[in-house]
């Protein structure tokens, strides 16, 4: 007989197999729900409510997955840019739908068209697991939260408030891109997250 294996880390190595299970069903019902929002785009009450739906599953996957110890590098990936995916999708609909401006989604995505230009030069060293499994800094879940209230806001027809979340979700989201941008240099890997 020998020694019980150690228990598998699922922080180790992205397997796509991680996401079979309720917290990784939660995060991959955005890919579905982006769709619907993107059928329903005239649909103010219809978006309003995917948008309530992406919120609640965004809330419930992770801590769902730290709870019955189901957090995994494809877990943490897949919520970051399926969220991003999401959001950006929404707010695609709904400036097609007529509900918001263009110049709104500049403000609201800076971070993900700077992060998209990064994404060549990290991408395959947190897949293969040669980087520590990170998680999202403060100023990036304040940037999402912004976002999230400024599409509710573009929703509801707040213009002054949709405008302000722009600007803000900019400001937060060029000082994000720059703290992730900054955890790749050679400098910035063996610091904690920021």
């Amino acid at each position: 007989m020998g020694e019980p294996a150690e228990p598998e880390d699922r922080t180790q190595r992205m397997r796509w197999s991680d996401l079979y299970n309720l917290p990784g069903a939660l995060t991959l019902s955005r890919l579905p729900l982006a769709w619907l929002c993107a059928q329903h785009k005239h649909d103010r009450d219809a978006l309003a409510l995917g948008l309530f739906v992406f919120v609640l599953t965004d809330v419930l996957d992770g801590p769902l997955a730290r709870r019955w110890g189901l957090s995994s590098r494809a877990g943490v990936f897949a919520d970051g840019w399926l969220d991003k995916f999401f959001l950006v999708a929404f707010a695609w609909s709904i400036l097609v739908g007529g509900f918001v401006e263009g110049h709104h989604l500049l403000g609201w995505f800076i971070r993900e068209i700077i992060q998209a230009l990064m994404v060549p030069f990290f991408f395959r060293r947190h897949v293969q697991a040669e980087e520590p499994l990170r998680q999202p800094s403060a100023a990036g879940k304040a940037t999402t939260i912004v976002v999230t209230l400024g599409l509710f806001a573009a929703l509801a027809g707040q213009g002054s408030l949709t405008d302000l979340s722009a600007i803000f979700a900019a400001v937060l989201g060029v000082i994000t891109a720059g703290q992730y941008l900054w955890r790749e240099t050679p400098w910035g890997r063996g610091h904690p997250d920021t």
